[in-house]
Order: C-alpha cells, then structure tokens, then sequence
C-alpha cells in the first residue's frame, strides 16, 4: 500500500513516502539472502587483495557464447585474466560446451566469476536441446501458484548444472499492451497482483537452489510499443499509475526477498523528467526510488549495455560511468571492458564516486559470490549433461505446466468434453499444416476421425469447406502463428476467411496454438462452438488440447490478459477431467521411465526370444494415465507382419494376459 506519514528529524517536521507491504503483521522489506555474507572472513580476504581497478571490475560482465570459436573464447580468457571482471553473461550455445567453458574461465580468474544467463524459460531458451518451460504468459494462465515455485526450483537445479548461479529472470512486467514488441507473452499478464505473486514464487523456487533471481526490467517495460533493443521507449504515465500498477510486482518481490533488480532503458518524465537520460542511468530513479523509497538492498543490474536505448545516446565508456553513478551495482553485456574501468575510476578520482561506495558495491557482489557457491567453485561434470538435464522427470513436470495452462474460452452447450464417440463423424483439420503430427495422433488413440490438411499459405478452399460440413464435429487446430504482434501474430486473411465459412457451416471446436493478444482481430474462430486457447505449439500442447477435448484431462486455465470485452483477464471455463484415460510420462503417475523400459522390454524379449508368443502389445496405464504403451515381435510366428500399437486384438488375447497381472505387477 501507498503510505505518507509525518516524521520529526532534527526539531522540524518532514514528509516521505513509503511503499510498504503488509506481511505477517510487518511492514519491513527482507533482505536478500546473500546480505548476511557482507562481513564474512572470505570476504574480507579478497577484498583485501584487490586494487581499486579490480574493485571496480568486480561490477562489470562480459556477455560470451558457447556456440564461437577459438578466437572469441580466448578473447575472453584474455579479458578475465587481465581486467579481473566479476562475471560473464552466457548466451546460445549448448550445456557440455557451456561446461566446458566455465571450467576453463573459472581456473584463470583471480577472483571467482559470476555465472550469469538469461533464462525466463529455463536453459532451453539459450542451450540447444535442453527443454523449454512454458513461456510466461502460458504460465500466467495457471492458478495454482505453488506450481511456479516448483518450476523455479527445478530450472535452478539445471541451471546450476551448468555453472550459472544468477539468472536473469523472472520478468515482473506487467503486459497491458498488446502491441508491446519487446515484453508480450513474456510476462505473466496484465493484472498487477498476479504478475506480483508469480515472479515472487518463481523467483524463491530459483534462490532456494542457490540461484540468484532478478526482477525485471524495473520500473515497468509492459506498457510500450516500442523496442529498447532498438530506441529508447518513453512512458509518460503518472507516479500514481506507477505505485498502483508497474511496482507492485517489483515492491511484492523485494519484501520476499529476490537477490537482484535489473534496470530498464526507458524515459519516463514522471520519475525522472532529466532529459535524455535513460532510467538506467537515473540516479533518481535507482538510489532515490529503488533502493530508498523502496527499501532494496540488493544487487541492481542494468539491462544489456549495447542496447540502442543506451548506446544511441551515450559512448561506451560514457554510459558505463552514468550507470555506476546512478546506482547500479552490475554493469552487464559491457562491449569495452578497459573503457568501463577507465570511465569509473576516472570519476571517483574526482571525487564522483567515492572509495567507500566501490568498497560497499564491491563487497555486496562478493557477498553473493559466497552465498551461491561460486566462491568454492568445484569443476563442473559435463559428461552427458545434455542427457541428464533431458529427464523425463522434468518433461513430466513441464507436462502438468502446460495442462494447468489449458485456458476453454467458449464451451457453447458443453460441447467439451465430447461425448458420444461412437455415434459422432469426426473430423480434425489443421491449418498452415501439411502432415500427421501429435495433434491427429493423440486424435486417433480416442476415436476414428479423418484427417485433412491447409498447407501454409493456401486459399480458402471451398471443397474442403463442403467436405467438413458433412461430420458431426470438426477439431480445427490453428498451427504456424507469431507470438509477436508486430508479425501480426502469424496470422493472415486466408486462415480468417477459412474459419469463418467453416464456422459458418459445421459443428467446430477450434484449438488456438498461439499468442491470446492475436484472438481480438481474429474474430472468426469466437463463433466456434468451443474455442480452446492453448497458448503455445509443441508436442505437449497438441497432445493436451486433444485429451482436454475428450475429457481425459479438465480445463483450468484464466485468461492472463482482456482480449476483448467478452474475454477479459481471468475469465475460463471449467470442465471435468477422468472421464477417459490420459496418456502422459511415467513420471507423471510416480513411476520411472528408465524402471519401466528396462523391465517390461526385457520381459517382452525374453517371451519372443523364448517362442511364447510371435509378438504382443504392452499398455500400462496408473491413476488413469497411460504411462507405457510398446509394440513388439510380429503377428505370427512367420513374421511377415509386424506388430503395430493401434492393432486390434479379440478379447480372448487381452483377457489371457491381464488376467495375471495384478499378482505379476503387485506395486501398481
């Protein structure tokens, strides 16, 4: 809450304003975790070793890749070992490589590094073939909260597999524009007090593995058309709107604790009417609002310094010293290292900047060095590391993300979940599609349906519109969308004027694979009898869509933003679940993936090799989700036909083998 209260210093009477929240009974921010570590004896030993350059080096981080050559890896060896830098900002690459990596750079620096990235949906968003989590938005559908915490614990883990111990995530924007380049469906919607309780969760699940969190990009990057990366966006809201809107998911997220807040290059008159003087370099802005109003004492980082909304303005060099001036403590992606150190030092040789404060800031970054680990840095094992952070533990995990994330929009007559399967013609159409895909596959575990395709960029074709009015019920899956709005979200007028002559002439259940910004100028799929928004195309969502249609698994999902006047923030339809088998990973009814393959393989061949049986097929279904389902051997002992999954089988096939399986299998 806002709150002004009279104080009395020095005989006379002052006014200031807190922002406060009330918790427990209190009105007092918490610390970061790593604070308590200022003073520790590891502390003082290096600060005692290092020269006033070093100290402030300790400030600068250099952004690397996994994915160079030799040149630029030794490139930054050089830089770490003769400008004794606090950190390196890892982008693309892959895990072992990463490993590698920071094995080397750790073994020649004079001072542990911070191991920084940027992973708002876990390692997968910069190393090749790990697994992405749902984007934030996607998240932001999910009304169980203590589900985040468990996703921030788990990207932590594998973030930590790969040496990093600071993540530069979760984004505590609040998205109330849709034409928003730069931020979208990378924040967790537009209602403040959501976005406040998700980064907070996501952001305690990272720290409780030891893995700094940071709210960003303070103080608000959710209400601008306009790219950072590109120009520096301004924002003329009031301070008001920005007390009771932008902050609160920032204030939120200090009084539980988060480690870091990064900086955003914006203007905004309101906090800081200075002109030309991007927040990141605002000395009102960060000492005054951020670590004085708002009580933060930890970390701050600015955004990426080669960004337009700095370099367009300032000199590297220039926008270095303004930034350490205004109050940041991490200066991140620095294009010129031995500039930055120059610029710095040349202002607290004039007295700018004074040693106390390079001490303090200094001594603040070593601090969370010794709380996360880095300070007893043991070699990373990257044997397999690609393997293990595949896991189907987490692809489980990720599994019951998206399912939470299912967000029924219309439900007209409760077409879902569908009943009557066996008297229903069933169609699925997917458009900007060409071939079979997990969508159709997951269709045809569940009921006999015909299968056609809209290859991208097709006309509206009246033929197949005829054909699709003949079912009973057609499954439209909108696939090859843009999650980007200035790409008009993948969308175009053939793929409207599809879906409006096909709702217009058959029973549909359409399932949007995409941005839910993008449904407001795509009116067309709102006269569908059903309107499922999935939020995101993959393998989980297409498998998901299906089984929610079909009532194996229940619609939960709120919408995360107002799409339109009928679609507002928080508005989604309930619907049972169970009511037919779901098909997921083993791990997903606390079973294990590697226990089952190896087992029931080696039971299965041991049968063929043995003659009991020319082949057989193997389901295993536990708490209604099927969690094993191979084929093996042939129909015969001629083996001219291979045994298939989706074959049938005569009852008298089934009933000899499930007969025995509660005694042979006792601990399902």
């Amino acid at each position: 809450m806002l709150m002004k209260c009279p104080v009395k210093n020095l005989g006379r009477q002052i006014l200031i304003t807190l922002l406060l929240s009330f918790q427990g009974g209190t009105l007092l921010a918490q610390d970061p975790p790593f604070l308590e570590f200022s003073n520790h004896p590891w502390v003082d030993s290096v600060m005692n070793t290092l020269s006033l350059n070093e100290k402030i080096a300790q400030s600068l981080w250099l952004a690397t890749w996994s994915n160079r050559d030799v040149s630029h890896y030794t490139e930054v060896t050089d830089i770490i070992r003769n400008n004794r830098i606090g950190g390196l900002l890892f982008f693309q690459g892959n895990a072992e490589k990463q490993a590698e990596l920071v094995n080397h750079y750790q073994s020649v620096t004079k001072v542990p590094l911070t191991i920084a990235t940027d992973a708002e949906w876990g390692a997968g968003m910069r190393l090749a073939d790990i697994p992405d989590y749902p984007f934030q938005m996607t998240l932001g559908a999910i009304r169980d909260d203590s589900l985040i915490y468990l996703m921030g614990r788990r990207i932590g883990k594998n973030l930590r597999e790969t040496g990093v111990t600071v993540n530069l995530a979760p984004v505590a924007d609040i998205n109330n524009n849709a034409a928003n380049p730069v931020i979208n469906y990378r924040s967790f919607g537009e209602s403040p007090a959501t976005v406040a309780s998700m980064a907070s969760q996501y952001s305690r699940g990272l720290q409780d593995e030891r893995v700094l969190a940071t709210a960003k990009h303070f103080p608000g990057h959710g209400d601008t058309d306009t790219d950072s990366h590109l120009a520096l966006p301004v924002i003329r809201h009031s301070r008001e709107r920005f007390d009771t809107v932008e902050l609160v998911p920032f204030q939120k997220m200090i009084n539980t604790g988060t480690g870091a807040v990064m900086t955003a290059h914006l203007s905004i008159p309101s906090l800081d009417n200075t002109p030309d003087t991007p927040s990141t370099l605002s000395k009102a802005i960060i000492t005054g609002l951020l670590k004085g109003t708002m009580g933060f004492r930890g970390l701050v980082i600015t955004d990426a310094m080669n960004m337009k909304g700095v370099t367009s303005l300032y000199q590297p060099g220039e926008a270095e010293a303004m930034a350490y001036i205004a109050g940041n403590d991490i200066i991140e992606y620095v294009t010129d290292i031995p500039l930055a150190i120059e610029s710095i030092r040349k202002k607290v040789d004039e007295g700018v900047i004074s040693p106390g404060e390079v001490d303090a800031r200094c001594r603040k970054i070593l601090a969370m060095k010794w709380w996360s680990g880095a300070a007893g840095f043991q070699p990373i094992d990257n044997n397999n590391l690609t393997q293990r952070l595949n896991d189907n533990s987490s692809k489980a995990f990720i599994r019951e993300l998206y399912a939470n994330a299912m967000t029924l929009l219309i439900n007209n007559n409760n077409t879902i979940p569908v009943a009557g399967l066996d008297r229903k013609r069933i169609a699925t159409v997917s458009l900007n599609r060409e071939e079979y895909s997990p969508f159709n596959e997951i269709t045809d575990k569940y009921t006999l349906a015909d299968h056609y395709f809209l290859p991208e960029g097709s006309g509206a074709d009246n033929n197949l519109i005829n054909t699709l009015s003949g079912y009973d019920l057609v499954i439209a899956g909108i696939f090859g969308t843009d999650q980007r709005p200035y790409r008009n979200f993948g969308l175009n007028d053939n793929i409207r004027s599809f879906m409006g002559m096909l709702t217009d002439s058959a029973s549909v259940i359409t399932v949007y694979f995409g941005n839910p910004y993008a449904i407001d100028s795509f009116t067309e799929v709102e006269k569908s009898n059903a309107l499922l928004l999935a939020y995101q195309e993959n393998t989980y969502t297409e498998e998901l869509s299906i089984q929610l249609i079909f009532g194996a698994t229940g619609a939960h999902g709120r919408l995360p933003v107002t799409i339109n006047n009928r679609l507002r923030q928080g508005h989604g339809i309930i619907t049972p679940g169970n009511e037919r088998l779901q098909y997921g990973y083993p791990e997903s009814a606390d079973l294990s993936s590697d226990y089952l393959d190896r087992t029931i393989d080696s039971i299965a061949i041991s049968g063929l090799e043995k003659g009991a049986y020319p082949g057989c097929e193997v389901i295993i279904a536990k708490n209604g989700i099927v969690v094993f389902h191979k084929s093996y051997g042939h129909h015969t002992y001629d083996r001219r036909i291979e045994t298939k999954t989706g074959d049938i089988w005569d009852i008298a096939s089934l009933t000899k083998i499930s007969a025995p399986l509660p005694n042979l299998f006792p601990f399902f």
